[in-house]
């Protein structure tokens, strides 16, 4: 059984408009200059359903949003939250 690819695509005209908002996280830009989002969690997953639809290796998968990585610590204080300034009970 062949599972179908879940993916819209929106033209070039479209993405100029101010009040455009992205149907996914995950696309790529076509030569004509529409793109191909592709609804689904990952960008492993997305990135394979690019390869199946459009042949391997022709685009690469593309976000305009900023994705954190699954577990991700950052200088947030996650890693350590007692040695931040303010944060110490004497």
């Amino acid at each position: 059984m062949v599972e179908k690819i879940k993916y819209s695509v929106v033209t070039y005209q479209d993405t100029l408009e101010e009040d455009f908002k992205d149907p996914s996280t995950w696309f790529v830009v076509g030569a004509t200059g529409d793109r191909y989002y592709f609804h689904y969690r990952t960008r492993d997953s997305a990135q394979k359903a690019c390869d199946e639809l459009m042949g391997i290796g022709k685009y690469k998968i593309r976000t305009d949003k900023t994705v954190k990585p699954k577990g991700a610590t950052t200088a947030n204080g996650y890693i350590n939250s007692k040695s931040r300034a303010g944060m110490r009970k004497s």
